[in-house]
């Protein structure tokens, strides 16, 4: 499960504030307040690399005489001990998410599958990355396949929901609107002369995949 580690823990983008103080701080540090060159910790500072700038700060040999210096070292502890636990929280969501999927595709629920990955995919810092997993990939290759077995079929409304769920998995690209496009044409036009039969639809998925989706 080391994928799981790469996609929670990726060098993120750090708070703006942060960036500023500690670039400001990095230019302000008097040359023997570090062994380090003061690029070397203005380039830390520009990367998010807090854990230079906290070491330099723990070493600095005036920090308790600038009473800035004590307050910006407290808030960045205060703020690497909230990333961690928010980090752990979307793992621990992540791996939660992953879970439901693969049982829900192990009962042949690949609607179901598919919600979960959509959550999954909101848990990750890269959400193209996470489409690039065999187990994903596989999973919409199941929910292609699924989805034109069941229009063939008849069943639009658990074709059109299918195709609607792989699409949010590939939001902003329309990966699957001509077919979206053309399901959802097809359900108008029964609503519309076959009132009976669409309500037959929506019965028979209901009894199959849940909760029906409203008309479109």
């Amino acid at each position: 499960m080391m994928w799981l580690i790469n996609l929670c823990f990726p060098a993120r983008h750090r708070h703006l504030l942060y960036h500023l103080c500690l670039i400001l701080l990095a230019v302000g540090l008097p040359n023997t307040a570090t062994a380090q060159p003061r690029n070397d910790l203005l380039n830390a500072a520009y990367h998010g690399d807090f854990a230079t700038i906290r070491q330099t700060l723990e070493n600095a040999d005036h920090l308790n005489a600038d009473p800035q210096l004590a307050s910006l070292l407290k808030d960045l502890k205060t703020y690497q001990q909230h990333e961690a636990q928010f980090l752990t929280q979307r793992k621990n969501e992540l791996e939660a998410s992953l879970k439901k999927m693969r049982a829900a595709l192990a009962i042949g629920h690949v609607e179901d599958a598919l919600i979960n990955a959509i959550e999954a995919q909101g848990q990750v810092e890269d959400s193209q990355v996470f489409l690039q997993h065999q187990e994903i990939i596989d999973l919409v290759s199941e929910g292609e396949s699924q989805a034109g077995k069941t229009e063939l079929e008849g069943n639009w409304l658990t074709a059109l929901g299918l195709y609607r769920k792989l699409e949010m998995l590939y939001e902003p690209q329309p990966r699957y609107k001509t077919h979206i496009d053309r399901i959802t044409q097809r359900v108008r036009v029964i609503s519309l002369y076959a009132p009976k039969k669409i309500n037959e639809l929506y019965s028979q998925r209901a009894k199959t995949a849940g909760d029906p989706e409203p008309p479109p």
